[in-house]
């Protein structure tokens, strides 16, 4: 089966699903440590899914992640496993740097405002948003951040070479890349759209960050593309 049929999915399976695997356990975790939204902010919101339906559902996703996890690894182990061995090498060319280099200064700028927001932080967020603030909003956006970071470090990693074992920047430029451009994308999208009824919508400052979301996540997808090819041509 062509490489492409498998990896595209694959990908952006692995984008949609891992703020899922981080945000949601960490909101299980707040809660159990007493720190949920308080009845205050649960009046203020409009229950988009009873509590049981939205445990079922993203238990589900939980179970999703780690079962094609579970199918996927092993498999491309089997068949790109070389791509993966021993360390990155030598630096790809200049112009991935470049790009590489962007990628991983606007990541951290990209975590900075999410750690801003995962801690308390209301600046930029729409006054609906503000309104519904918990801890367990702030779990979700710390995922977020996470994943933009993870896609910055793991693209710079690859693009400067080195003696760190391959599988690990590559498995940072992967996951975070593919998280980071899926998300963003998506959120983009939805934020472009009619909002039905969900009042006036996200803040600019929130669409202009799901927009960097998607240019993070593009920027460090070039970054892992050219050092796959690098591999198959070595």
């Amino acid at each position: 089966m062509p490489a492409l049929l498998l990896t595209v999915p694959v990908f952006t399976a692995t984008g949609l699903l891992t703020p899922i695997l981080l945000g949601f356990p960490g909101q299980l975790l707040v809660r159990a440590l007493g720190f949920g939204a308080g009845p205050e902010v649960a009046a203020a919101r409009e229950p988009f899914l009873d509590s049981w339906v939205f445990i079922v559902v993203y238990t589900g996703f939980m179970v999703q992640g780690l079962a094609l996890a579970g199918l996927f690894v092993p498999y491309a182990r089997e068949r790109w496993g070389r791509r993966w061995q021993g360390v990155p090498g030598e630096r790809l060319p200049s112009s991935t740097g470049v790009v590489a280099a962007a990628a991983a200064s606007a990541s951290a700028a990209m975590a900075a405002v999410y750690a801003y927001w995962a801690f308390g932080g209301t600046a930029g967020l729409g006054a609906e948003q503000v309104a519904a603030y918990s801890a367990e909003t702030g779990a979700v956006f710390a995922a977020h951040g996470i994943c933009a970071l993870a896609a910055g470090a793991g693209a710079l990693s690859l693009a400067r070479g080195g003696t760190l074992r391959a599988r690990w920047p590559l498995g940072l430029a992967w996951v975070g890349a593919g998280a980071t451009l899926t998300w963003g994308l998506w959120m983009l999208l939805a934020s472009l759209g009619p909002q039905l009824d969900r009042g006036d919508g996200p803040s600019t400052t929130v669409v202009l960050i799901y927009a960097g979301q998607v240019i993070i996540g593009a920027l460090a997808t070039a970054v892992l593309t050219r050092y796959l090819i690098s591999r198959r041509e070595g």
